[in-house]
């Protein structure tokens, strides 16, 4: 098959070319990929140390004009072998904000200074030098900074700066929307918990002495305009291991 190229006589198909070109560019761009919406780089550089404690890095190449902190994320699940495998195949699962919520994870918040919710902000809220600071965020379940069995004990701690954080739940008889800060400490995880009630004795075990609780963490934001919330790419931080009340009715 031969190929035949004519010559260019006149500066009619130049043009029609050139507007060829713009007009494909334009269709390229539009379908591509290029984003045309507000983005947010994920957390960087994830670890865990024993079974309390989960660590993660600053992303600090997102746009501080979007850019607001982090929002961490948890699911309870029973204990045991076959749960890890679980715990690991949901975590597969979770490749966006709306996957996250659809398989049940709740938020963790902070408590204000009278231990009432301090709602919009994310529960790392960084000023707008540390958006830009290579800082290492510490998960910190164990309750050893805060050992009493009074208050709140779960510390997220970075730089000089320490964050309680609690669970937010629908506790039993309460009324619709009638919410309670709770903490993850033994005495205040109870099977009638909204968060918990997924939970139950494994088949074959006589008490429930431990439970899992996974973790995944997001760069969160708003859109200048709009004022619409923007998440990153959710991230996987590990599972952690919490004491539970074997006297409860699991």
């Amino acid at each position: 098959m031969k190929t035949i190229i004519k010559p260019r006589s006149s500066l009619t198909p130049r043009r029609f070319c050139g507007a060829g070109v713009v007009l494909l560019l334009i269709i390229l761009a539009a379908g591509c990929g290029i984003p045309d919406y507000a983005y947010l780089e994920p957390p960087h550089t994830v670890s865990m140390f024993a079974d309390t404690v989960s660590f993660f890095s600053n992303a600090t190449d997102n746009n501080p004009d979007i850019f607001w902190g982090y929002q961490v994320y948890g699911k309870f699940y029973n204990h045991g072998s076959y749960t890890e495998g679980l715990i690991y195949t949901e975590s597969k699962q979770v490749t966006s904000f709306s996957k996250l919520t659809s398989l049940d994870f709740f938020r963790l918040v902070k408590p204000d200074s009278t231990g009432n919710y301090a709602d919009p902000e994310p529960v790392i809220n960084l000023t707008e030098v540390e958006k830009g600071q290579s800082l290492r965020f510490t998960l910190d379940f164990s309750g050893d900074r805060y050992p009493s069995t009074e208050g709140f004990n779960t510390v997220i701690s970075y730089g000089s700066k320490e964050i309680k954080v609690a669970r937010n739940v629908l506790t039993e008889g309460a009324a619709a929307g009638d919410r309670e800060l709770k903490s993850f400490q033994r005495d205040k995880l109870d099977p009638d918990d909204s968060d918990l009630k997924n939970l139950s004795l494994p088949a074959g075990e006589e008490s429930m002495n431990f439970i899992y609780l996974s973790l995944f963490v997001l760069s969160f934001g708003r859109e200048s305009e709009g004022y619409v919330a923007v998440y990153s790419e959710p991230v996987y931080l590990g599972f952690v291991e919490l004491p539970v009340d074997d006297n409860k009715a699991w």
